[in-house]
C-alpha cells in the first residue's frame, strides 16, 4: 500500500510538472507570436535603412561623383547615427557594418563601384527561430540593382533583378528588438574558386 501511495504521489508530481511545462511553452509561444509583427517591422525598416546607405546621396549617383569632403563626412555621420539606432548599445554589434558602409561610400565618392540604384524587399519569411532573448530571421528578398562594373569602373552593370537569401539576428532588450547581426547580400556577388563570396567595395 505504501509503495502504491508513493507511486501515486510520483505520478501526480510528474503530471503537475508536465502541465506546468506545457503551460510555460504555450505562454512562450504566445509571447513570441505577439512579437513577430514587431520583429518583421524592425527587419523591414532596417533593410530599407542599410540599403539606402549602400549608395551615395541621390544627386551623386553618377559615374564620376562630385561630392565635397564635408558633404561626404556629414552623410557618413548620418549613416552611423541611423544604423546605430537599430543596434544594441554594444559598440561591436554595429561596428563592422558601419565600417563596411563607410568604406564603400568613400570608394564610390572617388568613382569606384558607384551604385546607381539598389532596392531590396522581403518577399518571403522562410523561418523565424527564437532562442531565449534572441531571434534569427531568415528571408528571401527581391533585389533591383544597378551600378558600375567592379572590374571595369568605366562600364555599367546592366540593371539586375535577382533574389537572395538574407538573415538578421535580433535581441530583445527592455521590450524592444534590436539588431545584433546583419547579412544582407548584394545581388551581383559571385563565389570565387574557394567558395568564398568577395566584397564589392565593402558591399556584401
Amino acid at each position: 500500500m505504501k509503495i502504491l501511495k508513493k507511486l501515486n504521489r510520483g505520478a501526480i508530481l510528474s503530471f503537475i510538472i508536465l502541465v506546468c511545462l506545457i503551460g510555460y511553452l504555450i505562454y512562450v509561444a504566445i509571447i513570441n507570436g505577439i512579437d513577430i509583427p514587431k520583429i518583421k517591422d524592425v527587419c523591414e525598416k532596417y533593410i530599407e535603412t542599410e540599403i539606402s546607405y549602400k549608395m551615395l546621396p541621390k544627386q551623386h549617383r553618377v559615374e564620376k561623383p562630385i561630392i565635397t569632403q564635408s558633404e561626404l563626412n556629414l552623410y557618413i555621420e548620418n549613416m552611423q547615427k541611423d544604423i546605430k539606432a537599430f543596434y544594441t548599445k554594444e559598440e561591436q554589434s554595429s561596428k563592422y557594418i558601419i565600417d563596411t558602409l563607410a568604406a564603400s561610400l568613400i570608394a564610390q565618392s572617388k568613382g569606384s563601384g558607384v551604385v546607381f540604384d539598389f532596392k531590396k524587399e522581403i518577399i518571403e519569411y522562410n523561418d523565424i527561430v527564437f532562442d531565449n532573448d534572441t531571434v534569427t530571421v531568415n528571408f528571401t528578398t527581391n533585389n533591383n540593382f544597378e551600378g558600375q562594373n567592379a572590374n571595369n569602373p568605366t562600364s555599367k552593370v546592366a540593371p539586375t533583378i535577382t533574389q537572395t537569401n538574407d538573415n538578421l539576428i535580433l535581441q530583445k532588450i527592455n521590450s524592444e528588438w534590436k539588431i545584433i547581426y546583419s547579412n544582407l547580400n548584394s545581388p551581383n556577388e559571385q563565389e570565387n574558386m574557394y567558395g568564398e563570396k568577395p566584397y564589392l567595395n565593402g558591399m556584401r
